[in-house]
């Protein structure tokens, strides 16, 4: 699920404002997470939103994250400023693991399969800032990044999310976001009320231009050096990060765990899921 503190909806603001907004991110360095402490930034950055919003209890490792990360196609996206990261996203592809929302959207997102759709989500979408007029530009340029790395490098046709109510209007006012799921609570942060979105990518190419950021979204394409590189994790992280720190893979069931050790052949499971010194 995605996260925006209570006060970063976008105001009613005109449309000349908000496309300013969108530009006004200069001072920004965005990229794929492409080091250790990026990563570890990013999901301590989320952490404390979800933290601060009760969506999660006090953890140990005081991160964020799940099983989906660990998946080497799984991209997080970072803003960084000098060397903080201030905003970042996660977006993770179509596999045997499924996509998130499906704890709670399972026939929505197997009637997308059943069309031909090629399917992302985007996950542990957080801000450090909470005022809502500074949020917007790095958000909507995140977003930005996330259409054409989801478009270009995947050939994805839809991206999905799920959001809170109380910032739905965000997503279908500024962002490309229609309704794919009715209200419903989402266990994995503590039952928060949640909304399933899509963003079909064709017909935002197609007819998004016309209406609201169109020519923000689609026009200008990022640079393509910005997605050449993103972290992968070693053995070592992923016994820190997945085991040592968080306990997800020791949980994972069997058939589950083959396919995340399929993702790293060179890895050692039998070290990475060794017991913990005691």
């Amino acid at each position: 699920m995605t996260h925006l503190d209570s006060d970063s909806d976008v105001p009613p603001l005109p449309i000349d404002s908000v496309m300013r907004l969108a530009l006004r991110s200069d001072s920004l360095l965005f990229s794929l997470a492409q080091t250790t402490d990026e990563l570890t930034q990013a999901y301590q950055l989320v952490y404390r939103n979800y933290l601060r919003s009760e969506y999660t209890d006090p953890h140990p490792s005081q991160m964020r994250y799940s099983v989906f990360n660990i998946l080497p196609e799984t991209i997080t996206l970072v803003a960084r400023l000098n060397s903080a990261i201030v905003t970042t996203a996660s977006v993770v592809f179509d596999s045997p693991l499924g996509l998130p929302l499906e704890t709670i959207y399972s026939q929505e997102v197997d009637q997308l399969r059943r069309e031909g759709c090629r399917v992302c989500e985007v996950v542990m979408l957080s801000d450090r800032r909470r005022a809502g007029m500074r949020t917007i530009p790095a958000i909507l340029q995140l977003f930005k990044l996330v259409f054409h790395y989801t478009l270009t490098h995947h050939q994805t046709t839809d991206v999905l999310i799920t959001v809170n109510p109380s910032h739905e209007a965000f997503y279908t006012r500024w962002l490309p976001f229609e309704d794919l799921g009715p209200l419903r609570y989402y266990p994995s942060v503590k039952n928060a009320p949640a909304l399933a979105k899509r963003a079909n990518l064709v017909r935002v190419l197609e007819t998004y231009r016309a209406r609201r950021l169109g020519s923000f979204f689609i026009d200008d394409p990022p640079p393509q050096e910005i997605f050449s590189v993103h972290k992968r994790f070693t053995e070592e992280e992923l016994r820190s990060f997945f085991v040592l720190q968080r306990d997800i893979l020791p949980k994972l069931p069997s058939h589950l765990l083959d396919f995340v050790k399929s993702k790293y052949p060179d890895c050692d499971f039998s070290r990475i899921l060794a017991p913990r010194p005691t």
